[in-house]
Parts: C-alpha cells; structure tokens; sequence
C-alpha cells in the first residue's frame, strides 16, 4: 500500500505534513499547507476547485516598498528599462542643470548684462519649470501603472490552520470535528 501523498506537489509527508483542509476525501483531502496557499494564490481563490469548500485565508499586508518591488520585477522588461532610462535621464538633467547654473554664473557679471539681467533669471525658471513638469508626467505615468496593477493584482493569502489538526491521519475526521475546526 503507497503512504499518502500531497494532491498538488505529489510529494508525502516530509517536512510539512499533510492535512485535510476541505470535505474532499481520500487521497484527493491531502495537501502540505505551503503547496495550498500557492495554489491558492496562483488560482486568486480561496476555494476549493474539487468540492467548493472555502479555506480560512486571511489576506497578507505587506509594506508599499514590498508591493512596489514586487510590481517593478513583475512589470516587464519594457517597464523596466524605461524606468531605468528615466532614472538616468533625469539624473544627468539634473546634474547638468545644477552644475551649468553653478559654473556658468560667476563668468556672468551682472555689469556685463547690464539691463538683461533678467533674461538669466528667465532662462534658470524655465530650465526649472520644464525639468519639473516632465519629473511629474514621468512620475505620473509609472504612478498609475503601478495603481493598476495594484488593482489587477488579488492580496496574497496565508491559510489559517487549525491548531487542532493531526498530522498524516487529519484526512480520517468525523465531520463534526472538521466543522469545528472551521
């Protein structure tokens, strides 16, 4: 007679023990709980496919870094590359802005110019007002690729199990006891 094994992985009873999470019975009540919640996660459900028997799931939180990086590896490499290349440009604008502004006005007397003085002034706002505005279309546009996604995307879900379950055997429950555990 074979030992039981888990009905996604199709491994036995290693390091995780197999449970019956649901009212199927059999070899097809037995899953490890990390191979569950993959599946579950995979399928964005938190049913059983087999006998529609709901899981405890609760939905996991994570930090907006955490849900960011997970956006930015999941976008594409077309979303990646055009970050990296915004990244880039709008640095070495920056730098440039910043560092012509620095070398650039002590050549300038304001004696030289005289009455244009303000045509300085002038070209620094714009250079200022253009940088910032394309800084916020850039952002803008990332912004809402990542609240789409964020939308397009269920939480995670990490499966409550009961504290009750028997390892290896939890497949033979009388009914009862399964009802409670839920």
């Amino acid at each position: 007679m074979s030992a039981p094994i888990c009905r996604i992985c199709h491994d036995e009873e290693g390091q995780e023990p197999l449970l019956s999470m649901c009212k199927c019975s059999g070899s097809m009540a037995l899953v490890h709980v990390s191979c569950l919640e993959r599946w579950l996660n995979t399928r964005h459900s938190d049913d059983c496919e087999l006998c529609n028997h709901r899981f405890p799931t609760t939905a996991v939180q994570y930090s907006s870094v955490v849900i960011f990086y997970h956006w930015f590896l999941q976008s594409g490499k077309r979303t990646q590359w055009a970050a990296f290349g915004s990244l880039m440009f709008f640095t070495i604008m920056g730098l440039w802005g910043v560092l012509s502004c620095y070398y650039s006005m002590p050549a300038v007397s304001m004696q030289a110019l005289g009455d244009h003085a303000w045509i300085i002034g002038l070209m620094v706002t714009t250079y200022v007002l253009v940088y910032t505005t394309a800084l916020f279309v850039t952002v803008r546009c990332f912004y809402l690729s990542f609240r789409s996604w964020i939308s397009q995307s269920p939480k995670r879900r990490r499966l409550v199990v009961p504290s009750t379950g028997r390892a290896g055997a939890s497949h033979n429950r009388l009914p009862e006891e399964a009802a409670s555990l839920m």
